[in-house]
């Protein structure tokens, strides 16, 4: 089925799926190889309860939006979510996709995942909450780092910690 897809994308198209790269299927997936890629990740991370809604249509010029729901089980933790995104595809002059961005709840998809979401290092919490406004580092240590003034989409954190590799927010 997903070689059947690739025939409707143009070679150069890029998948975004916003929220926290520690998320495989979240990030910036390039071509039809980034696309097969982001089909495989999702469905390795999620399973679906309830099959996906997708309403709400609109087109403007080469551009349609779409709305999307589900709730969706997290395989990692086994907790359930319900996903909602508004979504966009755009189209070139033969038809074919060449940008696709998923854009919604995702703070509550990475909520989902518990504990089962680990960083390596300091780096890669910087690196992972791409979404976000960083606005003051506090401390730097081998093992921990502190950050103050973070936003994830609406919900400010004042104090995310990262101790032993595992993010706990303080609001």
């Amino acid at each position: 089925k997903v070689d059947e897809l690739m025939g409707h994308f143009s070679e150069d198209s890029v998948v975004t799926h916003h929220g926290d790269n520690r998320v495989p299927f979240m990030g910036t997936f390039n071509g039809h190889d980034g696309m097969r890629d982001w089909v495989a990740q999702y469905a390795a991370e999620l399973e679906h309860v309830s099959p996906p809604v997708m309403d709400n249509y609109a087109a403007m010029g080469d551009v349609v939006y779409h709305t999307y729901s589900a709730r969706v089980r997290v395989n990692k933790s086994g907790n359930e979510v319900d996903v909602v995104s508004v979504n966009l595809i755009r189209f070139n002059e033969h038809g074919k996709v060449v940008e696709m961005s998923f854009g919604g709840n995702t703070h509550e998809v990475v909520a989902a995942y518990g504990d089962t979401l680990w960083l390596s290092s300091p780096l890669e919490l910087y690196n992972s909450i791409n979404d976000c406004e960083f606005l003051r580092l506090v401390s730097l240590k081998v093992s921990w780092v502190l950050l103050h003034g973070i936003r994830i989409g609406k919900q400010a954190y004042s104090k995310p910690v990262l101790i032993n590799r595992r993010v706990i927010y303080k609001k």
